[in-house]
């Protein structure tokens, strides 16, 4: 077994498949694994179903390659749905691999991939021509973006002769644009027709080769020192990670421009989009609502729960369990310390903070906050993350509360407060959509978050009640960006009584599927085409002390938004649900990319705002660093087989609604229930079981500032 560093290859083919490519990439995997490399080796295969991933480890894989972890991967019908899914997948299988070294086999496409891929992750690359495959790729478009895109920004090429090695370097018939970039590093050569110093392992190690040291393949005087190019792809790795996602893949249709030229690919795709429409619920993790999907009975490929996931408290393992009831009854504790406590140990102090917000309670075990729903209480979920993308790595912006976390979505930051409770002085997006005279309303249920922006507090021009958006979008007539807010307290609405479908415990998770499956519907059966130009966005605030065992990696330090309180914001919060629909995305999208809430406003940026320069506005230095949601929307035209998400019926007795008419009051609030037909009324009954949450207070408190600014309760 090798105990030297890890190595990913990615060969288009390889045993068990047949011919010179698949025996050349076996032998590539073999001289690795001589050299004391650990290799792992993805490749693609028509007998999978499309995205599928099957591993083989060393005593499964063919004898000409024995040694080697070999991961096969399912094509898709279109080659950009599948170099997207496969950039999702090697972010996979790095964050449970930890490779130093990425090899492509081949310039185009597992160079292009692996050149890709290891300016994102930070690490080396390696690409091997064997060929004619620069010849091949010197006349469509789309494999010449890519060819340039792997020999300007490879680590190092090896060359299968001289005379290609020459074709590689030579930088005259490379130029395009002016986007060229300096000639790669170093150049390898071996004899004509082999893999060059492959065949027969010299002297060397990998740990020479990526400690700088250049191996022996390599002739005397043409191998320069990787060091410092490694060191620079490491130390820009996190701003790479989050390059906007358009520059880290030039489509196939690029009609001969490189993708710095900003046409063609996934931003003409971008520019479709007319509509966005955001909806942030509350205070639940990924684990707890989406993490089934690993282990469903037709899973998807995402980093959910395997159900062997533990927190030890007090000498008892506590693990994953499901939750048969739609209504979790305590509020765990998610303020900016809890979460220290609950992230600590490597997330293992969730139970243990959970048992301190039980102090006094009764009712509920010590382990529920390791709980998890299936599709049984998400049933729309489980249909749109089919339909359409699941994030698996979407973290909340701050390791903290609501407010900082939804001033994050709307502004970029939170003015350096981790607290909730805080009115701020701050620009939101909706200032620079203004700039730029681009269309935008906010609708609420109850009282618009957006109130607790001090310009925004009185206001009565840009709120309006949900109503007001399910009238536009049944009419086609939506603004270029819808914002949502969820049903926050339980009082009066517009229908009878009104119950809170954030998703806040204790709120009934099926009312929050009921929300999302009557907006997604809404703009599927849209008048003028509605859905063919719109993205609708579905994530949650933060994870509300419920348990998720991702925990970002040590290169995904967050980027804090300004100088104030830098040390607060230097990691992400906990990771939350996310899904992502369009008819520009492939059914059953999963994205391993990592976000965060200011990925929303990169997205309306890079569409609303972009410069003629292609810059977008300054809102943070967080939003700068978010990956965006561009290589999502993988398609050309839009998709016509989306289907209605299914309709899920509540019983208004389900939850008693409680009528919190001021902050002041809550405390000795009335239960009211909604009477039965002919029963004379509604009922008050005097004594409260049930009290009130401190998001509810809050937001009780804001619902008092507003009115005392002047705004009516129908315009909150």
């Amino acid at each position: 077994m090798s105990s030297g560093p890890r190595i990913l290859l990615i060969a288009e083919r390889f045993p068990p498949d047949l011919g010179g490519l698949a025996r050349s990439g076996a032998r590539t995997a073999d001289a690795l694994s001589r050299l004391d490399a650990q290799v792992d080796v993805l490749t693609w295969t028509r007998t999978l179903p499309p995205g599928a991933l099957q591993t083989l480890d060393a005593g499964e894989v063919a004898a000409s390659a024995r040694g080697a972890t070999l991961h096969r991967l399912g094509l898709f019908g279109q080659t950009d749905t599948s170099l997207q899914h496969t950039l999702d997948v090697l972010d996979y299988l790095h964050s449970q691999r930890r490779y130093k070294l990425v090899w492509g086999h081949y310039l185009s496409p597992p160079g292009f991939l692996a050149v890709t891929f290891a300016g994102l992750a930070g690490i080396p690359s390696t690409v091997s021509a064997r060929g004619n495959d620069v010849d091949q790729a010197m006349f469509p478009p789309g494999d010449f973006a890519r060819l340039l895109w792997t020999l300007q920004r490879a680590t190092v090429l090896t060359a299968a002769s001289g005379d290609l090695a020459r074709k590689q370097h030579h930088s005259d018939w490379l130029e395009l644009d002016g986007c060229i970039s300096a000639a790669p590093t170093q150049t390898a050569t071996g004899g004509h027709g082999r893999d060059p110093g492959l065949s027969q392992p010299r002297p060397g190690s990998v740990e020479e080769f990526l400690s700088g040291a250049p191996l022996p393949l390599a002739p005397q005087g043409r191998a320069a020192d990787i060091q410092n190019r490694t060191q620079h792809q490491v130390a820009s790795g996190r701003g790479l990670m989050r390059e906007k996602q358009s520059e880290r893949l030039p489509s196939g249709h690029a009609h001969g421009h490189s993708q710095c030229s900003r046409r063609g690919g996934v931003m003409a795709t971008l520019n479709q989009i007319e509509h966005i429409v955001v909806l942030m619920l509350e205070n639940r993790s990924f684990d707890h609502m989406l993490g089934y999907l690993m282990t469903d009975g037709n899973p998807l490929p995402v980093n959910g729960l395997t159900k062997g996931e533990v927190n030890t408290f007090n000498g008892t393992p506590y693990k994953p369990l499901p939750l048969d009831q739609p209504v979790f009854r305590y509020d765990p504790h998610h303020d900016y310390d809890a979460v220290a406590e609950q992230i600590s140990d490597q997330h293992g102090g969730f139970v243990k903070s959970f048992a301190k917000s039980l102090q006094g309670k009764t009712g509920v075990p010590i382990d529920a906050v390791m709980g998890y729903y299936d599709k049984r209480q998400v049933p729309v979920y489980d249909n749109l993350a089919r339909q359409y993308a699941v994030c698996d790595r979407w973290f909340a912006s701050v390791p903290g509360p609501t407010w900082p976390n939804r001033f994050f979505a709307m502004c970029g930051h939170s003015n350096g407060e981790v607290r909730n409770g805080h009115i701020q002085d701050i620009r939101t997006i909706f200032e620079y959509l203004d700039a730029e005279q681009v269309s935008w309303r906010y609708y609420s249920h109850d009282i618009a978050f957006l109130r607790t922006v001090r310009r925004y507090t009185g206001s009565m021009d840009v709120i309006e009640k949900v109503s007001k958006f399910y009238q536009a979008a049944s009419a086609g007539n939506l603004p270029a960006v819808s914002w949502i807010d969820p049903n926050f307290t339980i009082q009066e609405a517009l229908f009878g009584w009104g119950y809170s479908n954030d998703d806040h415990p204790p709120a009934d998770v099926r009312r929050g599927q009921q929300l999302v499956s009557r907006i997604y519907n809404t703009l599927l059966l849209g008048r003028n085409d509605l859905w063919k130009k719109t993205l609708f966005i579905v994530l949650y605030d933060e994870h509300g002390g419920f348990y998720d065992h991702v925990i970002p990696r040590d290169n995904e330090r967050a980027t804090p938004p300004n100088n104030r309180n830098p040390e607060k914001f230097m990691r992400y919060g906990v990771r939350v649900p996310a899904l992502v629909m369009s008819p520009y995305i492939e059914a059953g999208t999963v994205s391993h990319t990592t976000y965060d809430h200011t990925s929303v406003l990169k997205t309306i940026l890079r569409r609303f705002c972009t410069q003629p320069s292609g810059n977008i506005p300054h809102m943070s230095d967080r939003v700068n660093a978010a990956a965006n949601l561009e290589s999502l929307l993988t398609r050309s035209t839009p998709r016509t087989d989306c289907k209605p998400a299914p309709v899920v019926n509540v019983a208004e007795i389900a939850v008693v609604p409680l009528q919190f008419k001021s902050a002041q009051g809550v405390d000795h609030a009335h239960v009211v229930a909604a009477a039965g037909s002919g029963a004379g009324g509604p009922v008050t009954i005097d004594s409260v079981a049930l009290e009130p949450t401190d998001m509810q207070r809050e937001m009780l408190w804001l619902r008092e500032q507003a009115l005392a600014e002047g705004v009516p309760e129908d315009k909150l």
